[in-house]
């Protein structure tokens, strides 16, 4: 009986391909509100692929507190006192979100991203000044978002 080594098992036309960079990021947006004592606030991106494609992402969130530095980065920030505020999220719509295409509002397709989070001021005093900063990192089959 002839055996067969590895080298052989493969037919010689295989090339090496790679599937390239597959995870895409999306351009950092930026949101700012003013939230006095118990007010809240929520930010919203909305990712749409133009193709009609699937679509499948994490939103990356960041939040500050009156500028971007450090010190204020909620809720880690040297200057923050976490006690101040209630957060939620971020999380994904994969239900329904406005989307205006002449004023009619129609649930979420399957090739929209709809991310989301939720901050409350609970007793930060006077108003503040909150800033929110996103990303979004997602797969697409057909490539053309906004």
């Amino acid at each position: 009986m002839n055996r067969i080594s590895q080298r052989e098992l493969l037919p010689t036309a295989v090339k090496n391909r790679s599937l390239g960079n597959i995870i895409k990021i999306t351009d950092v947006v930026e949101g700012s509100s003013t939230i006095s004592n118990n007010e809240d606030l929520m930010f919203t991106t909305i990712l749409t692929n133009n193709m009609s494609a699937n679509i499948i992402g994490e939103p990356e969130w960041s939040l500050w507190q009156d500028s971007i530095s450090a010190a204020n980065l909620i809720p880690n920030g040297s200057g923050v006192d976490m006690s101040q505020y209630q957060i939620m999220g971020p999380w994904n719509e994969w239900t329904e979100a406005i989307i205006v295409a002449g004023a009619i509002d129609i649930a979420v397709p399957k090739f929209v991203l709809t991310s989301r989070i939720y901050i409350r001021n609970i007793s930060s005093g006077a108003a503040t000044p909150i800033i929110a900063r996103a990303r979004l990192r997602y797969i697409t089959n057909l490539l053309d978002v906004t």
